[in-house]
């Protein structure tokens, strides 16, 4: 199971104000535990419910982030990206996806998919370059050699599509300008 993922950081802080006894904290804490139980779940739950989710992710981000370590905030906005990638709200995405890569820049799987919403939303240019930056972050843990992998597949799709279909393709919004 993937609670490894959020839990850690929120049940050691936890422990240690039950050990100092600070009752508000301890409520605090409980409530985030909760939540990331409950984002947890909804990642791993199957079939895949993108609403459940992007809400779980959301409310677990808003209402914990003083008390997430920066890789756990950042794994959370992948989440909701993802899962808004995943609903076709491509600009809805991007917002979100670039906070990710703010608050993590080393997360390359926020970068593949700040690539994909690009696409998503005909920005081909900046997905190529999103995608270029996955690659050249590597694959330092599981998920960004996930990431490396996708980003190196959709990269390659990408620019084979452009040549077979050259002009054909809608004009790029992202693409530099000729003068």
């Amino acid at each position: 199971m993937e609670m490894n993922r959020r839990a850690p950081d929120t049940l050691c802080v936890l422990l240690l104000l039950v050990v100092f006894g600070h009752g508000q904290s301890v409520l605090h804490l409980n409530r985030c535990t909760a939540l990331a139980e409950s984002s947890v779940e909804a990642i791993t739950t199957k079939p895949t419910n993108w609403q459940r989710i992007l809400d779980s992710s959301r409310d677990y981000l808003s209402e914990c982030a003083d008390i997430l370590q920066t890789k756990t905030q950042a794994r959370l906005l992948d989440d909701i990206g993802w899962a808004l990638i995943e609903q076709d709200e491509h600009m809805d995405a991007i917002p979100v996806l670039k906070r990710c890569v703010a608050v993590d820049p080393d997360y390359a799987l926020c970068w593949y998919r700040l690539g994909r919403a690009s696409e998503g939303i005909g920005r081909r240019f900046d997905a190529k370059a999103f995608w270029r930056k996955t690659i050249d972050i590597g694959g330092t843990d599981k998920f960004n050699a996930l990431a490396v992998k996708m980003a190196r597949d959709s990269l390659n799709l990408l620019l084979t599509r452009e040549k077979l279909l050259g002009d054909r393709l809608p004009p790029d919004p992202s693409a530099p300008q000729s003068v």
